[in-house]
């Protein structure tokens, strides 16, 4: 409501209506803008004051009952909680490996470069561009030589060193800081050195003192160790612990089985005691299990024609279901029918690999052997999924 003065006249010049100050239409000038605004500021201030305040409570309340909880409950102690025990079982830690993580993608490194800096320097860089992330290396090699220096005195007296041991450990240190997993593959039985030392360890001819040769490589003529032998077996556990002591992520055994050929009907394998060939070679392997790091996974090396088909002469029949993590299978020799066209090259190759973890053990791996000449960055991708992550890519100069 409006409270108006009545007009009025003064000098003869009528005055309008005006308002008064409190009025609701009184017309606002500066100086009732001015009030009005400092009005909505100060109000605006004891707003901002109280939410301060209020906000300010909060956070000191919410802060010391957080501090209360943590007191109490690190200061609280359960009599009937006990710390947990650590398992010293090796079976709990197996699935850690990079073969049980399907992480096993490797490029065989020719042991004789070793010592050469530059050749090791570069080699990461091959390793990548294969999408790779673990070496091969022959820590012993097919004539028995071994990558370091043993302190056996077998190893000692037949010279089996390639580098001494600073060497070895230099260059495992530099994969490792290139994040490059090293697998150490092991030669077994066919062994031309220990064999030269060590006469008792080896196979015969027939019922002779004389060593028993084979004649894969006519121009390197190579004797073996015998897998009837206890010496022979502990020999070479001796050297996989040796071997072990380097910081390897795996190990891949080859050679383990019983010479084969064309003179093997010659053979004489003395101390077998009634044993048959499979249950003297699975129980080396059981041996080595036991005697290799929790971390480090073992495989044997087979062909696949041995996968599938097994071998009388080699093994006493069949050796995929061992003790070991799987096999490792090499691709190059396989059984007839596995030998397709370049159209369905990559369906074949499946079809194998599909066959070969057929046989084996529910939870052991096939990983297969890939020579360079047929590797391809599509034949992998088909590989990987169709469930075989793992593999190994060689190059057949020097492998063997």
């Amino acid at each position: 409501m409006a409270f108006k003065k009545p007009a009025y006249k003064q000098n003869g010049v009528t005055v309008k209506n005006s308002y008064y100050t409190f009025s609701k239409e009184y017309p606002v000038g500066n100086i009732g803008r001015q009030s009005r605004n400092a009005r909505h500021k100060k109000g605006k201030r004891i707003y901002f004051k109280a939410f301060l305040l209020i906000l300010c409570f909060s956070l000191i309340s919410f802060a010391a009952y957080f501090s209360a909880e943590v007191a109490l409950k690190f200061s609280y102690k359960d009599p009937a909680l006990k710390a947990p025990e650590i398992s010293t079982d090796s079976t709990e830690d197996a699935s850690s490996t990079i073969l049980s993580e399907n992480n096993m993608k490797a490029l065989y490194f020719p042991a004789e470069k070793l010592g050469n800096k530059k050749f090791l320097k570069d080699f990461p860089k091959e390793i990548r561009r294969k999408n790779c992330n673990s070496v091969v290396i022959d820590f012993k090699l097919s004539d028995g030589r071994l990558l370091y220096s043993s302190e056996l005195e077998i190893a000692l007296l037949a010279k089996c060193a390639v580098f001494d041991n600073e060497t070895v450990r230099s260059a495992m240190n530099f994969f490792k800081s290139e994040k490059i997993n090293v697998i150490a593959r092991v030669h077994c039985f066919r062994d031309n050195l220990a064999t030269g030392e060590a006469t008792d360890y080896a196979v015969k001819y027939m019922n002779s003192e004389v060593n028993w040769v084979d004649n894969s490589n006519e121009a390197q003529p190579c004797s073996w160790l015998n897998p009837f032998s206890k010496g022979a077996r502990k020999y070479l556990t001796e050297i996989i612990k040796e071997i072990s002591e380097f910081g390897i992520d795996g190990l891949i055994l080859t050679s383990v089985s019983f010479p084969a050929g064309e003179n093997s009907d010659t053979a004489g394998y003395p101390g077998s005691k009634g044993k048959t060939k499979e249950e003297c070679l699975k129980g080396f392997l059981s041996e080595v299990k036991k005697i290799i790091p929790p971390s480090c996974f073992l495989l044997t090396e087979l062909t696949s024609t041995d996968v599938i088909e097994g071998n009388n002469e080699k093994f006493g029949g069949s050796f995929s279901q061992n003790s070991a993590d799987g096999v490792c299978a090499d691709t190059a020799i396989r059984p007839e029918n596995y030998y397709p066209d370049k159209k369905s090259k990559f369906s074949a190759m499946i079809s194998l690999f599909s066959n070969m973890k057929a046989s084996l053990n529910e939870d052991a791996q096939i990983v297969p052997m890939i020579s360079s000449e047929e590797f391809s960055h599509s034949y992998i991708r088909t590989a990987e999924k169709n469930g075989f992550g793992c593999y190994i890519i060689y190059n057949t100069e020097g492998f063997y």
